[in-house]
């Protein structure tokens, strides 16, 4: 036959060589060609049994001509056959066979077997169309032997699909192909083996002849072995053998293998042949290879070992012929729980894993996925691997996954993607690529998220809840030769345990910006958020973050963001929980020569400690140029502890080893730190451009600093006004605003507050061995003192008035001299003081205060606290000594008048529900009682305002309210009485606003009343009419307060309410729809009085009384029955509103709603249908004068 079966011509084997003995025979000299028996006669049916057929074809359909073989069938039991190897012509068993047309839904079945070498020389067909579809044929093998080759369906030129090869308990000597053409496409063909071997290659379907491209598909093709062996297995493919060099390279294809399956359940117990490769499906040529997959094992079964395994591919695309492969997409590999894989992990012999690999083409969205249980052994396993052949020489190696529950061992790396690239060629990118390991899952070997060998790794994810001992990488961006790229973010997430380092993305020449670590799990090594390890010094490693949660645990240093010449800025770290960690924690680092560790960020929280030291930034620099460290952020609440190694324990704000350290912000908030604590330090060696200003330490919320803190450090250079505060905090050391050997240290300030023991400490305001350090240094003790041993370099000092003379700041040990030209200015003063009371400011040993230290007498004067203000004079005549008398108090602070005022806010809230009742409630008892007919009625009516109320200084309120109740109608000789009863609800966000000598305050609050009331309204015959009202209730006050020294001045009370209300009025009818309304009113409301404590100071309040009259008039048109407007003015007086309050004993001048308002109003009343038993009412009212702003209101009355 002039076109031998490419499986068999692709894989070499040894034809046995025998000679046959049976009746009948003749020998090889006589017979030219092999015999043919057809079932042309038969329709197409042959059927065998017990016999042994020698030289001899078998055919179904057999026609020679272009008529199709349509429904021919071969059955053959007990029977084979032996052919001749020097025969000629057809040999084999054809279900159907038509040399010029197609052959349709033929089979062959096979079952048992005359002697051990049967179908010698033979193929076994199911159906063969020379031209035409090869469209449902079919082959069932059992309990029997083949020394040929099995085809499902052969197609010469056109579609092989739907055939089926069903092997069971047999043993093939050779290869078994579903379905096979050289130029079309093969598709859902099926391969189905149970209990057998296969010597050589399996393949569900495929395309490529022997010597030429051949153009086609294979697609939708499927394998199964179940407890059955074969060499190598392919679910489908186009071209040649892939990759061995027994193959037929030469036979290349140009088309797609897409959506073939393989299914490998179980192998074969004590089975001689080896699976050593694995296909999904492949191209051999051009074309891709996409949505293929690769089932191993069955979750559930028995254990099955794969350990001649080499090669696995989900998809897989390559050069061949001449012409270049494509793209590898969608592929998938899955190994169930009961598989054990791999050759090894060495380089020459480990097993080489693939979900989908492109020579040429893209390798994206392709996964692998390993159950628990299932054991790999492999030198490397990509989830889709680009390896940069492509004519442009771009790569891309994007959105592959590998999810691991099992075990898996390598000796090279994991990644999802691998995008190889090519030296000198941009765009190359490994992207969205995913690799985690599960709860249960273990890897020994490193995983990288996604490589790129000459571009880009980015937005890969790694995740270990399980166990790595390998590094984990993110995104590697290796950049051999002259490739650039970035590792920009990635994201590693470690909830399990990794034995190694971990790094969010790697940059060998590039970026490596915006990776993210999250660890809740352990890590034995050292944590990057992203490294940047080129040589350009545009090589940057920014805005990176490192998450250290409850639960993580991490060996080495933790570090944001690293440069190797580059900048390392923007990074950030965070470490929460409780554990130890073994290094040092760097916000950023950079190694540059020049580089910039900037705007890092650092947070070690409380029940953290740190063996190493803390960084916000660090710049290590070479000696030859200046580098930067600032603007960095450090936050400790946690623990730094020391050890022998230099700077152990020690907190650095920005350090520079070469350059500037500005900026930078320490605060420690209830941490221990082991040694020193320095907001800047720059070490500048020989050169003199370094500088430590403007950074700020923090010491507060019971920390403990057992050495020296440093606002600013430097070896050469300035340390200027940098600023330093302690707060209730334990100091071991001595504390500098400023240092410098070479340079000056002006305008540094400290301050101090709480309970410090500075007992045995030196306050530096600036210190310098060689230029000015007291310029505009100060130092400030804020309502405390206590003994120090000395202060030094301190241009202002300044001190509090304590009640306690004991607790005065008293320094020990000081060098004389060491106040001259200071001068000493009141901060802060206690509110127990009284007037007369002699205050002892600074007292210390002789010489240290001299005639030169001097006390601003400007700070004696209106000297306030919290709430109260003080009046002081200087003692005069004191030596080594400053003191004061008491010469006046008064609590008349900007915040004690925010404290009164947000009382006169409480009883600005219940007149606006007053308003609201008698302007809109007796309305609606009124106008909601003409139209009904029986005598009880519902009203309801609801309103809001913003006002502005003048008190001294002010109050904004925003309100809302509503009254709801019943009434009852009573009609008597001389008029209509009308009686109710109501609830009332309102709420209002309140602001108070003032300004004094301690500053402007702003206060922020919010009230809420629950009430009701009784009323009561008559109307006369005459037009005269007269109402009457009374309410109790309950209001709280919940004041948000102000800051004030770290502190908030806020409260919440409770209190009681009442009042009551009268009104006369005379209502006049000008025309038929016309009438005016003349009226008196008198309110009438008392807010009960309450105490609380504010910032540590007793605030005694008295009640609020408000007494108002109004005095008005308002028109009503009538324009239909259903509708009217109004509109009017009043004039209101308030005869008190006065919030009387006292604070720390102390009366203030309290704020007033006293004094004269304009009121104008309008509105209109309707009802919406005439028999209906609704009305509305919409009013809104205009004030002016002591209260200022607008209020409205809608009137929604049921009657009933």
């Amino acid at each position: 036959m002039k076109d031998k079966c490419g499986l068999e011509n692709a894989v070499t084997h040894t034809l046995l060589t025998m000679t046959l003995v049976y009746a009948g025979g003749m020998s090889a000299a006589d017979a030219a060609n092999v015999n043919e028996v057809t079932g042309n006669s038969a329709s197409g049916a042959i059927i065998k049994e017990n016999q042994t057929l020698s030289d001899t074809s078998l055919f179904g359909w057999k026609y020679d001509d272009g008529t199709a073989a349509t429904g021919g069938a071969v059955t053959l039991t007990n029977a084979d056959i032996f052919i001749g190897s020097s025969l000629t012509g057809l040999k084999g068993v054809y279900g159907g066979y038509s040399a010029g047309g197609a052959s349709t839904g033929n089979s062959v079945s096979v079952s048992g077997y005359k002697h051990n070498t049967p179908f010698g020389n033979s193929i076994i067909y199911g159906g063969y169309a020379g031209s035409g579809a090869a469209d449902g044929n079919k082959i069932t093998f059992s309990n029997s032997k083949s020394s040929g080759s099995l085809y499902g369906g052969w197609g010469k030129v056109g579609y092989v699909k739907n055939s089926v090869v069903t092997i069971t308990d047999s043993t093939i000597s050779s290869n078994v192909c579903g379905g096979h053409t050289n130029v079309g496409t093969a598709s859902n063909n099926e391969v189905q083996i149970t209990n057998s071997e296969i010597s050589y290659v399996v393949v569900g379907g495929e395309i490529f002849t022997e010597s030429a491209n051949a153009n086609g598909a294979a697609t939708n093709n499927k394998v199964t072995l179940i407890n059955s062996s074969a060499n190598i297995a392919y679910g489908g493919r186009v071209g040649g053998t892939w990759g061995i060099a027994t193959g037929d390279t030469s036979a290349n294809g140009i088309g797609d293998a897409t959506g073939n399956t393989l299914t490998i359940e179980s192998l074969k117990s004590g089975s001689t042949i080896n699976l050593e490769q694995i296909f999904g499906g492949v191209v051999t040529g051009q074309g891709n290879a996409n949505s293929n997959k690769v089932v191993l094992g069955k979750t559930g079964a028995g254990a099955v070992t794969m350990d001649k395994v080499n090669t696995l591919y989900g998809g897989g695309s390559q050069n061949g012929g001449g012409v270049r492969g494509g793209d590898a997409n969608g592929n998938e590999i899955a190994i169930r729980s009961n598989v054990t894989l791999g050759t090894g992990t060495g380089s020459s012999n480990g097993t080489r894993i693939y979900g989908g690999y492109a020579y040429a083409g893209a390798a994206n969205q392709n996964k692998i996925t390993i159950d628990n249980g299932a054991v790999v052994n492999a030198y490397f396993m990509y989830g889709g691997n680009s390896s940069g052949g492509a004519a442009d020489g771009i790569s891309q190696a994007n959105q592959n996954q590998v999810i691991i529950s099992g075990t898996v061992t390598v000796g090279n790396s994991i990644s999802g993607g691998f995008a190889s690239g090519k030296s000198g060629t941009a765009g190359s990118v490994a992207q969205g690529n995913k690799i985690e390991v599960t709860v249960g899952g273990k890897v020994t070997g490193p995983i990288r998220g996604g490589i790129s060998g000459y571009g880009s790794a980015n937005e890969n994810t790694v995740n270990v809840a399980g166990t790595v001992t390998g590094a984990l990488v993110g995104g590697w961006s290796n950049n051999l030769g002259s490739g650039v790229g970035t590792a920009n973010s990635n994201t590693v997430t470690v909830s399990g345990a990794a034995g190694n380092n971990v790094m969010g993305g790697y940059s060998l020449k590039g970026g490596a910006d915006n990776n993210k670590l999250e660890i809740t799990g352990s890590v034995t090594g050292y944590t990057y958020g992203g490294y940047a390890g080129g040589s350009r010094t545009t090589d940057n490693a920014s805005r990176n973050t490192v998450s250290i949660g409850n639960g993580g645990t991490v060996g080495d240093n933790i570090i944001g963001g690293v440069s190797a010449k580059g900048n390392a800025d923007n990074n950030t770290v965070q470490i929460q929980g409780s554990g130890n960690l073994g290094g040092s924690v760097y916000g950023g680092q950079t190694t540059a020569a020049a580089g910039s560790a900037n705007d890092n960020t650092v947070e070690l929280g409380t029940g953290r400690t740190v063996g190493g030291v803390v960084y916000g930034g660090y710049a290590q620099g070479n000696g030859s140029a200046s580098g930067s460290a600032s603007s960095n952020k450090v936050t400790v609440s946690g623990t730094v502890n020391s050890t022998a190694t230099q700077y152990t324990g020690t907190v650095f704000g920005g350090y520079a080893l070469t350059g500037v350290a500005d900026n930078n912000e320490v605060t420690i908030s209830g941490g221990t730190i082991a040694s020193q604590v320095i907001g800047g330090h720059s070490s500048t060696g020989n050169f003199s451009s370094g500088s430590a200003s403007s950074n700020t330490v923090k010491i507060i919320n019971g920390s403990t600093v057992s050495s020296d803190i440093y606002g600013g450090y430097t070896g050469m250079g300035n340390a200027n006004s940098n600023s330093i505060l302690i707060e209730g905090s334990s100091i071991g050391g001595d504390i500098y605003g400023g240092n410098t050997g070479v340079g000056i240290a002006n305008n540094n300030s400290i301050t101090i507050r709480g309970a410090v023991n500075l007992s045995n400490r030196t306050i530096y305001g600036g210190s310098s061995s060689s230029g000015n350090a007291k310029t505009g240094n100060t130092l400030r003790f804020e309502n405390t003192g206590g003994n120090i041993k000395a202060i030094k370099n301190i241009d202002v000092l300044g001190v509090s008035a304590l009640a306690n003379n004991g607790n005065a700041l008293t320094i020990t040990n000081g060098a004389i001299g060491d106040l001259a030209d200071t001068t000493v200015k009141l901060v802060a003063s206690d509110s127990g003081l009284q007037v007369g009371q002699q205050i002892t400011l600074v007292q210390a040993n002789s010489g240290v205060i001299t005639n030169t230290t001097s006390l601003d007498q400007a700070t004696l004067k209106k000297n306030s606290n919290a709430f109260i203000s003080y009046d002081f004079e200087e003692v005069a005549g004191l030596n080594d000594a400053i003191a004061v008398i008491v010469t006046g108090k008064e609590a008349d602070t900007a915040n004690a008048r925010a404290l009164a005022e947000s009382r006169a806010a409480g009883v600005a809230l219940l007149n606006q529900s007053s308003d609201l009742l008698i302007d809109q409630g007796f309305g609606a008892v009124k106008f909601n009682g003409e139209g009904v007919v029986k005598d009880t009625y519902g009203f309801a009516t609801t309103g809001g305002s913003s006002i502005r109320y003048n008190t001294g200084s002010f109050v904004k309120a925003n309100g809302f309210s509503l009254i709801a109740g019943l009434a009852q109608k009573t009609t008597v000789d001389n008029g209509v009485w009308h009686w109710g009863a109501f609830f009332e609800n309102g709420h209002s966000n309140y602001s108070t606003h003032n300004d004094g000598v301690d500053g402007a305050v702003r206060g922020d609050g919010d009230a809420t009343y629950n009430g009701g009331g009784i009323l009561a309204r008559f109307d006369s015959a005459s037009g005269m009419y007269g109402e009457a009202s009374m309410r109790a209730g309950s209001i709280k006050n919940k004041f948000g307060g102000f800051a004030y020294n770290g502190g908030t001045g806020s409260y919440e009370d409770r209190s009681t309410y009442y009042g009551a209300y009268l009104g006369l009025g005379q209502q006049r009818q000008l025309s038929k729809n016309t009438s005016l309304d003349i009226y008196g009113k008198y309110f009438y409301t008392h807010q009960q009085g309450s105490d609380f404590e504010v910032l540590g100071e007793q605030v005694t309040t008295a009640a609020v009384k408000s007494s108002r009259m109004q005095l008005g008039g308002r028109l009503t048109k009538q324009v239909t029955a259903e509708v009217s407007y109004y509109g009017g003015v009043a004039w209101e007086y308030e005869f008190d509103g006065a919030a009387d309050m006292a604070v720390a004993g102390a009366d203030l001048a309290a704020p007033s709603l006293k004094g004269s308002s304009g009121i104008v109003e309008m509105g209109i009343r309707l009802k919406p249908s005439k028999t209906g038993k609704i009305t509305l009412d919409l009013g809104a009212q205009g004030h002016f004068g002591k209260r200022r702003g607008f209020s409205g209101g809608l009137q929604i009355n049921y009657s009933f």
